[in-house]
């Protein structure tokens, strides 16, 4: 049994210095093959846990052996397997020590609790034995399981920035030595020092509170300049396709002037030679040459006119009637790039619906200012009334991988970034959207 026991804290032991090791290589990118890097982390993983034995073996200098831990793990093993920078290398190290150790105390103060006095039962677990055995199986297997579940984030940390990762070390480290004082507290504390302990994780809890704040700050600001790009990009788009469509223009213009010119070079022609009769055929069969001049907006909004001429072109492909109306004066006070999502947006959703009815595709658009406020309305034929089968109007689009443009959301969140609404109706065959937007200097 002592051998079966010896065994199994080594195995365990080898087992933690591997969940290391492995945390802290990929968070911080590996140098090497997955091959190699196995053999070399189950190399020095060895060595760590003849560390720890020797370490174990001495009990005086046993604080000393997570502090060797670490920095054998970050200073060594990690320069030679990885590229990552010191503290991001520190910070995945201690991260998964920290985590390690918080799984061995939460099963066995868990399991203690409820069946008795947890001082008493706890030497019972730390103790050689067939409990000591079944606990070690049952924790080590615990620790696998979440690094294999957590794995594919780790890589997340290294787009952390330095402060915020210095941060992030210096309370996980804090945690760290504020869960050894409070399990040392358990086992030999008296009343005083458990209240020490108590303020102490009051303050561990802060810290992580604090944290966790400032994380969703961070993360709320990258979203919005995820979605600002995203919203520049469209814009550029559009004011690219509008370019085209202009310069398309202009030629066609030029070729009718050209074909222009030679049509009246004939009608001088037959003038001189008096031939009135040829003069009425030309002239007639020249009117009855189609001409269709192109349906390009010119409202002033160089925006407005980019969006929705590109989307005549679309319109034009898809077969799908536009009539529109803008009525616009100065929206200088609006940011471009939220008046381009806005009406893009509702003018994809239009025509997404308009795909699906098969004859009579139509869509209008009215843009309307009046002092500071402007009013978006986009209306569509529907083949039925869309809130019977979707209350809240979710995007039924089975192709993740393409970019959809903007959502409902997002015009939303954009309406309100201008005290403004959207309004989503059915009536009479159509789906209509509206959207009020008002200045902030009114």
């Amino acid at each position: 049994m002592e051998l079966l026991c010896a065994c199994a804290e080594i195995l365990a032991s080898f087992v933690e210095s591997i969940l290391i090791l492995s945390t802290m290589s990929v968070a911080s990118g590996s140098k090497y093959s997955t091959r190699k890097i196995i053999r070399i982390t189950a190399f020095f993983a060895a060595l760590s846990t003849l560390y720890l034995m020797f370490m174990n073996s001495l009990s005086a200098f046993s604080f000393l052996t997570p502090i060797g831990t670490m920095l054998f793990s970050i200073f060594i093993v990690g320069k030679i397997v990885s590229d990552g920078k010191v503290l991001l290398r520190a910070t995945s190290c201690v991260l998964a020590l920290f985590v390690i150790q918080s799984i061995d105390y939460i099963l066995i103060i868990g399991v203690t609790f409820p069946l008795g006095n947890p001082r008493e039962l706890f030497y019972d677990f730390l103790e050689p034995g067939i409990i000591r055995i079944i606990y070690l199986v049952i924790d080590k297997v615990c620790d696998i399981l979440l690094y294999l579940w957590i794995k594919k984030h780790l890589t997340k940390l290294s787009g952390i920035r330095n402060r915020i990762m210095a941060f992030l070390l210096m309370c996980i480290t804090l945690a760290y030595g504020t869960m050894q004082y409070l399990i040392a507290m358990v086992l030999h504390g008296d009343f005083i020092q458990l209240q020490g302990a108590a303020i102490i994780s009051f303050f561990v809890l802060l810290c992580f509170i604090f944290i966790l704040f400032f994380s969703m700050i961070v993360v709320t600001v990258s979203e919005k300049e995820k979605a600002t790009n995203q919203m520049l990009a469209n814009l550029n788009q559009n004011m690219e396709k509008n370019y085209y469509i202009l310069n398309e223009n202009i030629i066609s213009n030029a070729q009718t002037m050209h074909d222009f010119h030679h049509h009246l070079s004939v009608v001088d022609a037959l003038a001189k030679r008096g031939d009135v009769g040829s003069i009425t055929e030309y002239i007639h069969s020249v009117l009855t040459i189609s001409v269709t001049p192109a349906q390009l907006s010119h409202s002033g909004n160089n925006v407005i006119d980019a969006v929705i001429n590109a989307k005549l072109s679309e319109a034009k492909q898809k077969q799908i009637d536009v009539d529109y109306e803008v009525r616009v004066e100065d929206l200088s006070s609006f940011e471009q790039a939220d008046i381009c999502a806005i009406l893009s947006n509702q003018i994809e959703n239009a025509f997404e619906a308009c795909e699906k009815v098969e004859n009579g595709r139509k869509v209008q658009i009215d843009i309307r200012q009046q002092e500071g406020f402007v009013l978006f309305k986009v209306a569509n034929r529907v083949t039925a009334d869309p809130f019977l089968n979707n209350k809240n109007l979710a995007s039924t689009k089975l192709d993740s991988t393409v970019a959809h443009g903007f959502g409902l959301k997002n015009i939303q969140d954009i309406a309100q970034k201008y005290n403004g609404s959207l309004k989503n109706e059915y009536s009479e065959g159509c789906f209509i959207s509206t959207v009020l937007i008002c200045s902030h200097t009114i």
